[in-house]
């Protein structure tokens, strides 16, 4: 993969949605549904950049 094309998290804005990032999971949970141990509802993730900066990205379902 070419690093020219590579975004860091310090160059993220609000008027774009299309980006290209690499990034080292540093942390990953799984949110379950009240009551279900068996449905995730949601994965968070703490996400680090070559930069060292960090992103909490969350995946709802």
């Amino acid at each position: 993969m070419e690093n020219n094309h590579i975004t860091m998290f310090r160059s993220f804005n609000a008027h774009s949605t299309n980006y290209t990032i690499k990034a080292k999971i540093i942390s990953m949970w799984d949110k379950k549904m009240n009551g279900y141990d068996n449905q995730i509802y949601r994965v968070d993730m703490l996400l680090m950049d070559e930069e060292v900066r960090y992103l909490k990205f969350l995946y709802n379902y």
